[in-house]
Formats: structure tokens, sequence, C-alpha cells
């Protein structure tokens, strides 16, 4: 749905890791945080208990547009990317404290769900994606 980027331990972190070695066997000892069952009730609140308004949906259709008609993008996001990008945005606010979308939910995922879901075009490939993505977001009205 996403991808994140975690990058590379420094390099006192990575000197422990070479130190210690592998650490795998410790992680089959963790215990969980939530059961199954909490994280399903947690995935079913975010699902059906965080309302989104037409204007939200209107703003997020109008994202879509724009990655479509990017000069950019050879290919622009997919309904697939959209529900996407709807999904992580209600989670978002979900962990934000809140029970409703607003437009900077689906702002501050999509640095994290379009670059990988869009083509960009072979003359651009050289050009940095995340500034791309924010020049679209940039060029989409925020609803009010």
């Amino acid at each position: 749905m996403m991808k994140i980027s975690i990058g590379y331990p420094g390099r006192a972190a990575e000197r422990e890791i070479l130190r210690g070695g592998s650490k795998r066997r410790e992680l089959y000892s963790m215990q969980p945080v939530l059961s199954e069952n909490e994280v399903i009730e947690i995935q079913d609140t975010i699902r059906n208990g965080v309302h989104v308004e037409e204007r939200i949906y209107d703003y997020l259709l109008d994202v879509i547009a724009a990655t479509r008609s990017s000069e950019y993008l050879s290919a622009g996001l997919s309904t697939r990317g959209a529900l996407a990008m709807l999904q992580t945005a209600r989670a978002h606010a979900y962990f934000s404290g809140r029970d409703y979308l607003i437009p900077e939910h689906i702002k501050a995922m999509a640095r994290y769900v379009v670059p990988h879901r869009v083509l960009f075009r072979d003359e651009y490939e050289h050009i940095d994606r995340l500034e791309v993505i924010q020049s679209i977001l940039e060029g989409v009205p925020t609803p009010v």
C-alpha cells in the first residue's frame, strides 16, 4: 500500500549489529503489543469510523486527476492507488486522534503512496519524485 524507506543504520548502530550478529531468534520471543482481534477492531474503526465528507472525496478526485494530467507523468494514480490514498489518509486521521478526514491527511500520505504508483516520463526520471508529487499537490486547490 505504501513505500516507506527507513534508510541505513548509523555507523555506531551498524557496528553493534556487526558485533552482535543476527538477532533474528530474539524476534520470535517478542510479545505482541496488540492482539489479532484488537488489530482487526482498529482496522474496522479506520474503515467505517473515520468520516469522509463529499468535499474531501472531491479533493482526492482532483488530486488523482492532477496526477493523470501531469506533464511529468506518463501514467497517473490508478483507482487502486486512489483507494490506497484514501485508506492511508483515514489511518493517519485515526492515529492523529480524529474521526474525520481533512485534506492535510491526504497531503501527508501522498509522499508514501503516490511516487511508486505512478510512472514518470523518461525525460523526468532524474527529477526528485517527491518534489514532483509535492508540486502536483500544490496545484490542486485545498477545500475549506
